[in-house]
């Protein structure tokens, strides 16, 4: 008994050890619906919920709001806010008074703790002009088969934002199917055909001053004589995907008779590929400039039959904000008289968009513009001379700077110092004296002021280490202390 309450104490101090170890921030946000995204018009308020953690308190947070220049216009906090606690939870709310006028809107979470681990976090604000009307929205999918001779029913479901009452018509349809213009509801009776026969339909929905369109292929299958039975598909297909991704959708289908499928696509953007075994449809979506619909058309067929399936793909415009190029270098400060400069400015950009360098400084420094060289030959001067130097760094929508002094250094003053030494009853040293005192310096002791100039950071972490090496001794102790303990109530 007594060996396992040890046994239990020391993995305790064990698991607070590792306890210790987390270090990272979580910073998190969102509306009060639970988007990321929200849309509102001008004069309106809207809230989001906003959540810090980490294990190294106090943190250091900040909420502000910038317009799509990237400009703040405003901090939630009047500058950050110290929390030493673990977590931090609160509703804020951005009024007109914050916003202005309308446009789109970031709302940028962001936090530091302790040990200075970062994170971040992004919501979106639209805010629309005052009197702008909103279009309908249609929720519903349609249905897109039916069995030849057999009853075709299809509820479309739409909702306005402004509660309007909305109209629904038919602009495209075969004779045999109505609408009902108040409640959207699509009925009729499918015809014979002696084959698979597509009919293309356009459902409007009108709020009076805004329309909106639903197309879709609505496919009569034929029914063959007994014998044979059609493939049936039962997947559900995916239809949004946003720019520049992947899409993937695993066509599901099953057979009654168990015959082999293939699959294959009928109508579809070039960028849609399918395995004729497998069913698998993928593609890269291309870059848009807004929403964009492409109609697909999935068939399978079992040698006999064949049943389809048809679609709208719509591929999600995702507006991103540039990031402006870093300069990650240090510049080279001095240079000789006479002598040749040189010094390769670099810099990173995140989007990855390419970069110009220009310069603005004395006319004997020039730099390459695609790859930042600044190079030239110094002039000769009666002393030391400092230039101002200004690098810039363009990826075309924003730019950075790096300001710098360049000193162009006398050597001729520097030859005639040592030339001179030993006269005039100055205490000066010879070039060779200098040089001597210069290597005995390297070796003098570190003064207490010195000892002094260590950063409250080092102190901190040098303690941190004192303490896990103490409490990994006294984990050790107590697990040798268990063991001989079990041991001797073994004997």
């Amino acid at each position: 008994m007594k060996s396992k309450l040890f046994l239990t104490l020391a993995l305790g101090i064990f698991l607070v050890v590792l306890a210790g170890s987390v270090s990272a921030i979580v910073t998190y946000g969102d509306w009060i619906d639970g988007t990321q995204e929200t849309k509102i018009i001008d004069g309106e308020s809207a809230s989001f919920n906003v959540d810090f953690f980490s294990m190294n308190p106090p943190m250091t947070i900040n909420v502000n709001v910038f317009d799509m220049d990237a400009n703040l216009i405003h901090s939630f906090f009047s500058g950050p806010l110290i929390v030493n606690s673990n977590s931090y939870s609160n509703t804020l709310t951005i009024t007109e008074n914050i916003y202005q006028n309308p446009g789109m809107y970031e709302i940028v979470l962001s936090g530091t703790d302790d040990i200075s681990s970062k994170d971040s976090h992004s919501l979106i604000l639209d805010v629309r002009p005052l009197g702008t009307n909103s279009p309908p929205v249609i929720n519903s999918n349609p249905v897109t088969n039916v069995d030849e001779l057999q009853p075709y029913s299809y509820q479309i479901q739409a909702t306005d934002p402004e509660g309007d009452t909305l109209a629904y018509n038919l602009t495209q349809a075969p004779n045999w199917l109505s609408i009902d213009s108040s409640t959207g509801l699509v009925s009729g009776t499918a015809p014979s055909v002696d084959s698979d026969t597509d009919y293309p339909i356009t459902i409007q929905v009108s709020d009076g001053s805004n329309t909106v369109s639903q197309i879709y292929t609505l496919t009569v299958r034929n029914i063959p004589a007994p014998g044979n039975n059609v493939p049936v598909i039962t997947s559900t297909p995916i239809k949004s995907v946003n720019e520049n991704a992947q899409y993937v959708y695993d066509v599901e289908a099953s057979d009654a008779d168990n015959d082999i499928l293939t699959y294959s696509l009928t109508t579809a953007p070039n960028w849609l590929t399918i395995d004729s075994a497998t069913g698998l449809v993928s593609g890269t979506a291309p870059v848009v400039s807004a929403e964009t619909n492409f109609n697909v058309v999935v068939s399978v067929s079992d040698s006999l039959d064949a049943a389809t399936q048809s679609y709208t793909l719509t591929v999600l415009n995702i507006p991103t904000a540039n990031n402006a190029p870093v300069i990650d270098s240090t510049p080279v400060t001095s240079v000789d008289e006479d002598d040749s400069y040189s010094y390769q400015v670099t810099a990173t950009d995140v989007d990855g968009d390419s970069l110009s360098y220009s310069i603005t400084g004395p006319n004997w420094l020039t730099i390459d513009s695609s790859t930042g060289l600044i190079s030239g030959t110094s002039p000769e001067v009666a002393s030391d001379t400092d230039f101002n130097v200004v690098v810039s760094v363009s990826d075309g929508t924003d730019s950075a700077s790096q300001s710098y002094t360049l000193t162009v250094l006398d050597t001729d003053t520097t030859k005639r110092g040592r030339a001179s030494a030993g006269g005039g009853g100055l205490n000066t040293l010879g070039g060779t004296e200098f040089e001597e005192q210069q290597y005995l310096n390297q070796f003098k002791p570190i003064t207490a002021a010195e000892e002094e100039a260590v950063s409250p950071q080092a102190k901190s972490n040098f303690l941190r280490v004192l303490l896990v090496i103490f409490w990994l001794i006294v984990f050790l102790f107590l697990v040798v202390l268990a063991v001989m303990l079990a041991r001797r109530i073994g004997k």
